[in-house]
């Protein structure tokens, strides 16, 4: 009834301690005087930080099964794609949240928020654009809408387009001469 299943029995923290010390993480850090600083010396865990990551990244990672998920397959298809076999669940939520803070986040954001006037003119948006030809662009713009409106004008006498109907027929009678 000893203490035979030493490793299996302890808390958490006590696991997160011994994998630190085993690790070389903690423990007494280096003391830098003010002469050191000036002569460009620096701390002694200054230049291993990506190291120091690396394995507190490994503890984290060993010490929290839970984070893990373990998808089984269930068939093996050829040609099929599949996601991750083993999955950081911690991680995946923390991408869902960003990704719902991005999305759901600025439309709630701008939910009661209307207005905004936006220049539909024509080159005013495009610095390469002389003035001059803003304006010729524009006054194109306007007779092509006064030209489509004139197309369908039953009324207008004039013969400007080419190819258009000057009278209405009817099996080749004209309707005006049957009245």
């Amino acid at each position: 009834m000893g203490s035979s299943g030493k490793g299996a029995k302890q808390s958490a923290l006590k696991k997160l301690r011994s994998a630190l010390s085993t690790a070389g993480l903690t423990g007494p850090s280096a003391h830098v005087t003010k002469k050191d600083k000036k002569r460009g010396v620096a701390k002694a865990g200054s230049s291993k930080t990506i190291e120091r990551r690396q394995k507190l990244r490994a503890i984290q990672k060993a010490l929290n099964p839970f984070e893990m998920q373990v998808n089984r397959k269930k068939l093996d298809v050829l040609g099929l794609k599949r996601k991750d076999e083993v999955v950081n669940v911690a991680v995946a939520r923390q991408r869902a949240v960003e990704k719902r803070k991005s999305t759901i986040g600025e439309e709630r954001k701008n939910k009661h928020r209307t207005g905004g006037v936006v220049d539909r003119r024509i080159g005013e948006n495009d610095p390469t654009m002389d003035p001059e030809e803003k304006m010729l662009k524009r006054f194109t713009a306007e007779r092509q809408k006064r030209s489509s409106a004139a197309m369908y004008n039953l009324e207008d006498d004039n013969g400007d387009v080419e190819g258009e109907i000057t009278s209405l027929t009817h099996y080749g009678q004209s309707i005006s001469e049957m009245d």
